[in-house]
């Protein structure tokens, strides 16, 4: 199935710009906090132990998903409308309840963790094959290595401390960005193809 036929690239025109420097900057937040939560696995924050930087990629997943949201509110076409809805309230539910899960113990999120993984690296496989970007081996790769996260934090292999779930989430914030580079890339790209 390719949707390119009824892809209209006219309305990304002027977001190729945009969605690049966004993607650029969430890839940058999203391994610092990878790095972060692997040098200094035994950080508290909000005064969670044992959680490392877990509450931190909470408030991430739950800013991103605010932004992802009022972007969809501002968005032209009825598909944009709900695809960017339906991706910003999954981040932010899933934000919001990792934020009130550190009241708990690590794994009692690992359950919840897991199934975003799957649920945003599949969404982001499924992307990347209907809309037949040229890059798609650096598309599939940021949908797979998601995917085998999640399934690592699922079987709790190696385990399931909070660094490990930490640096999953943000490989994933990572990678969410490095899609987003690749794909105003690409836009860019259909732009001057369509110009000439």
């Amino acid at each position: 199935m390719n949707i390119l036929k009824s892809f209209h690239y006219k309305r990304y025109e002027v977001n190729w710009l945009r969605l690049t420097v966004q993607g650029l900057l969430i890839f940058l937040t999203g391994l610092t906090f990878a790095f972060a939560s692997t040098i200094k696995a035994e950080a508290v924050v909000m005064h969670a132990q044992l959680f490392s930087w877990l509450p931190v990629c909470g408030i991430i997943l739950a800013s991103l998903g605010v932004l992802g949201c009022l972007d969809g509110l501002f968005a032209k076409d009825p598909s944009d409308f709900v695809q960017r809805l339906q991706t910003g309230v999954l981040d932010t539910v899933v934000g919001i309840l990792i934020i009130m899960g550190i009241s708990a113990t690590p794994e009692r999120l690992c359950s919840l963790i897991a199934g975003f993984l799957l649920v945003r690296g599949i969404g982001r496989l499924a992307m990347a094959y209907t809309m037949g970007f040229r890059l798609i081996i650096l598309t599939l790769l940021s949908g797979i290595i998601p995917i085998l996260l999640g399934i690592m934090v699922y079987l709790g292999w190696p385990h399931s401390e909070g660094w490990f779930l930490a640096l999953c989430l943000s490989l994933e914030i990572a990678l969410r960005g490095f899609a987003m580079m690749i794909f105003g890339l690409w836009l860019r790209e259909r732009r001057d193809i369509e110009v000439v």
